[in-house]
This record gives C-alpha cells, structure tokens and sequence, in this order.
C-alpha cells in the first residue's frame, strides 16, 4: 500500500485488512510476478462486460482502500445505495 522511512503497510488480500510494520524489521522485499487473484477467476464471467466491472471494483478498492470497498459491498446488498 504505502512504505516510507520508517513504516510499511501492506493490504491483507483475502480481507483487506491493512497491515503496519516498521520498516527496520522487514528482512527482504519481493513483488510477486503472480497475481494473488484465483486462477481461473476470469475464465467463470460471462462476458466482456463482467470483466470490465471485475476490473473497474479491483481499481476503485486499490485507490480507495478498505472505506471503498465497504462502500462498493454496500451498494450490491442494498440497490440504490452508493
């Protein structure tokens, strides 16, 4: 998510649960070159149109964060709700 001098935070996949760590206990960093999405996720849409909403939902909860992502849930569960 965000690193400065002193912290790192990082995004809990699965739930979104942001995670502080101070900089100096971090031993070693690596971006994986594999997603953390499931494989196959984008083989079970129905179309184009599925895809393009999989994507724009990704990018609004990674600029957002996790107030986004409660914002996004809520509008599924309640319609007219955003």
């Amino acid at each position: 998510m965000r690193k400065d001098a002193e912290t790192l935070v990082i995004r809990e996949p699965a739930g979104g649960k942001e995670i502080e760590l101070a900089t100096e206990e971090v031993l070693a960093m690596k971006q994986l070159a594999v997603s953390v999405m499931p494989a196959g996720l984008v083989n079970q849409l129905a179309n184009r149109s599925q895809f393009l909403d999989l994507v724009r939902f990704l990018m609004e909860v990674n600029e957002g964060g996790t107030k986004r992502q409660a914002k996004l849930k809520k509008a599924v569960t309640s319609p007219g709700a955003q």
